[in-house]
């Protein structure tokens, strides 16, 4: 995949472009986790991912619970991208196992 992406760009922009990427993930998880309330619209729809949040940092030990964290990494991610926040998707035609994180804005 590097050397599909150096036809475009330079080693340095593409690990720059894949670090500013990494950071815009981690604010919208980071985001997501710790906002509380209603999702706009219509529907009510609570906020599920700061409780879930308190819940597993209370419960100890992260990597005993990781398939939990990663639940709440991309709830905390829907509900952000719901609040109209930044959106954080994949590429449709990556498969599932190996999918290719990108970012844009609303």
């Amino acid at each position: 995949m590097l050397e599909n992406e150096r036809a475009w760009r330079t080693e340095d922009e593409i690990r720059t472009g894949l670090l500013e990427i990494w950071r815009v993930m981690r604010e919208c998880v980071s985001r997501g986790m710790s906002r509380e309330g209603i999702l706009p619209g219509g529907l009510k729809v609570r906020r599920r991912a700061a409780n879930t949040a308190r819940k597993l940092r209370s419960e100890g030990d992260p990597q005993a619970l990781a398939m939990e964290w990663i639940t709440l990494y991309a709830m905390a991610v829907n509900e952000e991208n719901a609040a109209g926040g930044r959106v954080v998707t994949a590429p449709p035609t990556a498969p599932p196992a190996s999918s290719r994180p990108s970012c844009t804005t609303t």
